[in-house]
């Protein structure tokens, strides 16, 4: 009769194991949680990345990106953000945003809104895996935008004006 060898195996100290988030929006770059994407934006510095779960948000209003950020969702078909309201569901007037992995259904007017009044243009905005649905203008709309990347996007059932519009970039 013989009995199997047993292998020693170290367990951790699970007292010292910091739990993965369990929030739906995390600075990644922090390890902080937000209860809002306008909260985790307004609190995030330069180079932050902002992590989107694959849920759906409804935003009071809308999502303004003025900083050089990183919202990172966990795909087009897994995160949704509903638009609503009357003006632009997302406006964007930094360099340096990079916006990936979500859906923006609706919006009051311009979906994703991207343009600088103050210096005139906006430099290295980027999108990646983006899509709007029923905006009631422009789902994407690029105004005086210098160094562009614009990878898998999609504008779906544009109530008027078009899915993507480039302008003065």
């Amino acid at each position: 009769f013989c009995l199997p060898s047993l292998a020693v195996v170290d367990v951790p100290d699970v007292a010292n194991v910091t739990p993965m988030s369990t929030s739906d929006i995390t600075n990644i770059s922090t390890g902080l949680d937000y209860a809002d994407i306008q909260s985790a934006i307004d609190a995030a510095t330069s180079g932050d990345t902002i992590s989107l779960a694959a849920t759906t948000f409804s935003p009071s209003g809308q999502i303004t990106i003025n900083k050089a950020i990183h919202l990172v969702g966990a795909g087009s078909t897994s995160t949704n953000i509903n638009g609503g309201g009357s003006g632009y569901a997302i406006s964007v007037s930094a360099n340096d945003v990079h916006l990936e992995g979500f859906t923006l259904n609706g919006a009051g007017s311009y979906g994703i809104k991207v343009s600088n009044s103050t210096t005139s243009v906006v430099e290295d905005f980027s999108m990646t895996d983006v899509a709007t649905d029923g905006t009631n203008r422009t789902g994407i709309d690029l105004n005086g935008v210098d160094g562009a990347t614009l990878t898998n996007i999609a504008g779906h059932n544009t109530v008027s004006g078009f899915g993507l519009a480039i302008a003065s970039s």
